[in-house]
């Protein structure tokens, strides 16, 4: 049932939200996520942004709007579900990274970066410097959503 589904949404954020930068866990519940997002918030401000393959550094703003997602790589776009999760790519100005997450069962799994959910248009963006450690700058969240 979609409202199920909607409901790991919610933690699927949440999740994102708290576990940036960390590895698969092996199993967690909503104790453990706020322990994690109560020990960041109390901590001082760590800048462990990695810097950007070159060429993505450069590029403007107009330049990042020619990068487009792949609708069709979207997350959940295969499911019969009323939302989708769509990814923003670094550079330019979008400098620091997300780490994203998926849960699975009582899991969150990383979710890698891939070139191929993008649509370079001319950008002068050079993919074999982007690999698979290379994280997102952000995420849309769609709902309503008819295919």
């Amino acid at each position: 049932m979609w409202i199920e589904e909607y409901c790991r949404v919610k933690w699927v954020v949440l999740a994102v939200l708290t576990l940036v930068g960390r590895p698969a866990l092996a199993s967690w519940d909503f104790a453990q996520v706020r322990d994690i997002a109560a020990a960041r918030a109390s901590a001082p401000y760590d800048d462990r942004t990695p810097a950007l393959a070159p060429s993505l550094a450069g590029l403007s703003y107009d330049q990042m709007r020619c990068i487009e997602f792949v609708r069709e790589k979207a997350i959940w776009y295969a499911d019969p579900l009323p939302f989708r999760l769509m990814m923003y790519h670094k550079g330019g100005a979008l400098a620091q990274g997300v780490a994203l997450s998926l849960v699975q069962g009582d899991q969150a799994k990383p979710l890698p970066f891939a070139p191929d959910y993008y649509l370079y248009h001319q950008v002068p963006v050079v993919v074999s410097e982007l690999g698979t450690n290379t994280d997102f700058a952000g995420f849309l969240g769609l709902n309503g959503i008819e295919k």
